[in-house]
């Protein structure tokens, strides 16, 4: 029976060791590689004569980069299956995790039995999320507006929303971005408007919890 090639990347070399022991115990699994720096594993991902069939990937790697954004910058990225890893799992990250076409989230407790019986499983129709968060129909359409009015935001209410998330007053949004104070509340109402919220303490929870930076 053909392994399953399994490559991982954590910016933890404790965390790479600890899945490597675990992974190489079972027959049926073979690490082709670990890595710490995530530019390395996409030049592996993209120059790779042999694809592996699975990449394991942080949520959040250092140098502010995450796990979710990297898998964008791989031009064949359908062709592996990609589990994030992560030392906390919520339901905003197993949303953006399903939404950024990741077979699994799973938290870094997970049991390792659970853990490779994920990396063996071959249907891939199935999302998989560990620990298991109930379905909220409700919720997740509310975090697809959100999600869908973030890419909606022009390249001017991007960086009024830069500004907004440094917490400091209008007055001093407007003098870091060189405008008048009514340009830049008018461009805040439109975020707030389209984000369909009322106050800044919303934006910040929107920020956290969709990894804004």
């Amino acid at each position: 029976m053909r392994k399953i090639k399994v490559v991982v990347c954590d910016d933890h070399q404790v965390v790479l060791e600890g899945l490597r022991l675990i992974l190489e115990k079972t027959d049926a699994i073979e690490v082709a590689d670990v890595f710490q720096d995530p530019k390395a594993l996409v030049s592996f991902l993209n120059q790779a004569p042999t694809p592996p069939d699975v990449v394991i990937i942080d949520a959040h790697l250092g140098n502010n980069e995450n796990g979710l954004d990297i898998r964008n910058q791989v031009p064949n990225a359908k062709l592996y299956k990609w589990v994030l890893f992560s030392s906390y799992v919520d339901k905003y990250l197993a949303f953006q995790a399903e939404k950024f076409g990741f077979y699994a989230c799973l938290s870094k407790e997970v049991p390792a039995r659970v853990l490779t019986s994920v990396l063996l499983n071959t249907n891939h129709d199935q999302f998989v999320c560990y620990p298991e968060i109930p379905s909220d129909e409700k919720l997740k359409r509310r975090m697809e507006i959100v999600y869908e009015s973030i890419q909606s935001l022009t390249k001017r209410e991007s960086e009024v929303l830069q500004v907004l998330l440094s917490g400091v007053s209008s007055k001093e949004c407007a003098n870091r971005m060189h405008i008048s104070v009514y340009t830049f509340e008018t461009h805040k109402k439109n975020i707030f408007r389209k984000l369909e919220i009322n106050s800044s303490n919303e934006l910040m929870r929107i920020a956290i919890d969709f990894n804004i930076k």
